[in-house]
Formats: structure tokens, sequence, C-alpha cells
């Protein structure tokens, strides 16, 4: 689910705010790329628990 986000680029297709002189475009592509890890691992985990 989290990946449909990437989906609505007119959101984020632009340069400003920069995070450490690198444009919006790309760190916010990067912050969803750890985010969406994360949410699969969660869910990997709560699926390999169920009996």
């Amino acid at each position: 689910m989290p990946s449909f986000v990437n989906l609505g680029v007119p959101i984020y297709n632009r340069n400003f705010p920069e995070l450490f002189g690198m444009p919006f475009f790309y760190w916010f592509q990067t912050i969803w790329l750890v985010a969406c890890t994360g949410f699969y691992f969660a869910y990997a985990k709560l699926v390999e628990k169920k009996p």
C-alpha cells in the first residue's frame, strides 16, 4: 500500500525543499523506500507468526 504514494509524481516532482543539498524529488523517494521496506518487513513478521 505505501508504494501507491510513488505513483503521485506531481506531488513530489520539485526541487525544493532540499535536504543536505539533495532535491526533494530524490530524498522523498529515498524516505519512502525505507518506509516501504519497514512496512513489508513488519507485515512478513506478522504473517509468519500466524499458526
